[in-house]
This record gives structure tokens, sequence and C-alpha cells, in this order.
């Protein structure tokens, strides 16, 4: 058994068209080496496609879901109520976070950069950021998130003993 050896599909293909030293059982195996580069090589070009057109279907389904939050705040913070301009973007909000909750435009809001920051640090509580989600939520009628910030509320007032 001949030892195994790494090589480049081009480096391969270029040995085998000048096999005349190497025994037949080993243009046999450079053969089948070479067939299984090429079909994992097209294997890993069909599995990029798929991967690339989710990533342009989360891109477009984020535009549309900030496009739709930025109307509904109609260019103030949806918290403070601050003016949102050019050199004051707002930031949109994830309430419960990317990976906990499916994305949507009554589980996101449009906030300035200070409150953003606020809510992120939990700045004074988390307790507070979920009462003013849940006010937030009734207000558009979210009745799903309302409940939801409420539960999370709850636990956070057991945990700390409030």
């Amino acid at each position: 058994m001949s030892p195994r050896v790494s090589l480049s599909l081009k480096a391969a293909r270029a040995l085998l068209d000048g096999s005349k030293g190497l025994y037949s059982r080993d243009v046999d195996e450079l053969r089948a080496a070479i067939a299984k580069a090429q079909r994992s090589s097209a294997t890993r070009k069909k599995l990029r496609q798929p991967k690339e057109s989710k990533r342009s279907a989360k891109r477009k389904e984020t535009t549309s879901v900030r496009e739709a939050v930025l109307k509904r705040a109609g260019g103030r913070c949806e918290v403070c109520q601050h003016g949102l301009t050019e050199f004051s973007p707002a930031e949109m909000d994830h309430f419960f976070g990317r990976g906990k909750a499916a994305q949507s435009v009554s589980s996101c809001w449009a906030l300035c950069r200070y409150c953003h920051r606020s809510k992120t640090d939990n700045h004074p509580t988390a307790g507070y950021w979920l009462e003013r989600f849940a006010a937030h939520c009734d207000f558009y009628g979210y009745a799903a998130e309302a409940e939801r910030a409420r539960s999370r509320l709850a636990y956070v007032d057991a945990r700390s003993g409030a």
C-alpha cells in the first residue's frame, strides 16, 4: 500500500497526466481521490448557496422591521420622546434580544443613543425597563409582548426580593 500524500486537485491532475512510472493501483487511487475532491468541492459550493440566501433573507427582514419601527416612532425616541436627527440617529433595540425572541415590529423599539445604552446596562434597573416596555406594548396593542415583559418583571422582582 502506498503512503498517503495530500495533493491539490491541480497537482493530482498533473501527476495523473504524467503517470508513466506509476503502478495501475496508484493511478486508480489517484483517479478516485480526484473524483472525491471534485464531488466535495461541488458539495461545498451547494451548501454555501443556501447560507448566502439565508443571510440575504434575514437582511431583508431586518430592513423591513427597522423601517416599520422607525415609522411607528415618528422621528422620536420611544422612551424619552427626544427628537432623532442625523446627528442623533435612532438605534433599534430588540427588547428581549435577537437570540431569545423572534425579530418583529412588536418586540423592537427605536431608542436614542442614551436610552439604548441605559437599557443595555440596565440603568436604573432591569425592572424599570421591563415596566417601560410593557407600557409601550400596551399603548401599541402588543398584548403578547406586554405579558412576556410582565412575566419577566415578576421573575426579576422575585429574584431581587422586591
